[in-house]
């Protein structure tokens, strides 16, 4: 009996303390029923630990089945605005980052479950940098991709033919692909084709969180009185060590092909390509090849590169949104157009220059592949040319000292396809719990 009082002593004492420093180790009650939704507080040494989050704080937003638009209206999308736009105008809030993260149910190819993870990321992504106050440098991205967790608190309630056999296969097989094979096995997949009617649908999701941080305050506990134990004494307790595996970070690369219609428009032929080498930056490298004449009196012969460094506002996708660019000029031209008596040809002296510009992209389609880009760029052309009588033969009419030019240098309506690509960084954490 004595050994029995004496344990229930030992835990009273260990709440106590543990109470102790929960009233003063968190954020205040006050500020916790001021944002009881989409927000977790940690404390600020530990920030960049935390991965798993409190279901009450996630906020996920569903999509269709293989769908990855925005339902539209949403109510929840609009609580989720409206939280932020308030969290990050309170000087009481220290948001340390939003994260998002994408998954996909279980049923399809894997690579295509891959793909859908990421874009319906990348849409609340894009809903809540068009309508909060957000800024992009604290958005963290996180591919979930085939999502397996979410429904099995689902299935654990739910009552269906098999249910043991799935949960079985569910709670033992750890490889993904060998368990979606045993489960469609059952019954000739009529139990897998019920779970993807009814019990899958919460996977199909995009969920949110905000971050925030509160200081590591801990008030002085009053060490307990010793206590005498009879019996075998209780093991210390020691905190959890586990192994979580951090999800893909969504970053995307990409290599397009391009023609520039505003070009093609004066029949110069031209073809570009342009590809992603960090984070916000890409190069464009066009080429304008024109040898031929369109009639007797009008002809654009051009043979050219106007290669330009981009930086692309959008982080997480560069090569979609807003960009600027720092752009040179090489081209040798012979001009001439109907009704004009004369015709204008660099004498072996190519026109060279540099300019900047800002431009918008703009991707559609399913995979966000084909494009319309847009772009306008000024600055500065050095050149120097021959005027010739516009018609066969015509002779040399004069010839024009270095002509310094500043105005527009660039216009671009690129019609655009891109392949993308992301940046796989995958680590193993060991957290403390």
């Amino acid at each position: 009996m004595n050994r029995y009082r004496s344990y229930i002593l030992f835990f009273l004492l260990l709440i106590q303390g543990f109470t102790s420093i929960a009233r003063a180790d968190g954020p205040s009650a006050d500020i916790r029923e001021r944002y009881p939704f989409a927000v977790t507080f940690v404390r600020e040494d530990r920030v960049d630990s935390l991965i798993r989050y409190a279901d009450t704080d996630l906020v996920p937003i569903i999509f269709k089945r293989d769908k990855t638009d925005l339902l539209l209206p949403n109510a929840l999308l609009d609580s989720v605005v409206d939280v932020c736009n308030r969290i990050f105008r309170d000087s009481d809030i220290h948001p340390a980052y939003v994260w998002i993260g994408g998954s996909a149910s279980p049923e399809g190819p894997y690579d295509h479950n891959v793909w859908l993870g990421k874009t319906r990321a990348k849409r609340l992504y894009d809903y809540l940098m068009a309508h909060a106050t957000v800024p992009d440098s604290l958005i963290r991205i996180d591919n979930l991709c085939e999502d397996w967790n979410t429904p099995l608190r689902l299935l654990a309630e739910a009552d269906f033919p098999h249910k043991a056999e799935v949960l079985q296969i569910y709670r033992t097989e750890s490889d993904n692909a060998v368990r979606k094979k045993k489960i469609m096995a059952i019954d000739k997949g009529v139990t897998w084709e019920y779970l993807i009617d009814n019990q899958f649908r919460p996977a199909r999701n995009a969920r949110m969180v905000i971050v925030c941080t509160y200081p590591r305050v801990v008030e002085p506990v009053a060490p307990a009185q010793p206590v005498a134990i009879t019996g075998q004494k209780p093991a210390p307790m020691e905190p959890v060590l586990r192994l979580v595996p951090q999800a893909e970070a969504l970053r995307y690369n990409f290599i397009a092909v391009k023609t520039n219609l505003a070009a093609l428009g004066l029949l110069v032929a031209n073809l570009g390509v342009e590809f992603s080498f960090a984070d916000h930056f890409s190069l464009d490298l066009p080429v304008y090849y024109s040898p031929y004449d369109i009639t007797d009196t009008f002809r654009v012969r051009i043979l050219g590169t106007q290669p330009e460094v981009r930086y692309w506002f959008n982080s997480i996708r560069p090569g979609d949104g807003h960009f600027v660019g720092v752009n040179g000029t090489v081209a040798g031209f012979d001009i001439s157009f109907p009704g004009n008596s004369r015709r204008f040809q660099d004498p072996e002296h190519a026109l060279w220059g540099a300019g900047i510009s800002y431009g918008y992209a703009l991707n559609f389609g399913a995979e966000k592949r084909w494009g319309l880009e847009f772009n306008l760029g000024v600055g500065y052309f050095n050149y120097k040319y021959d005027t010739f009588a516009n018609r066969d033969n015509g002779p040399l009419l004069k010839t024009s000292g270095t002509v310094h030019q500043w105005g527009i240098t660039r216009v671009g309506i690129n019609l655009t396809y891109k392949w993308w690509r992301t940046k796989k960084q995958r680590a193993t954490r060991h957290i403390k719990y």
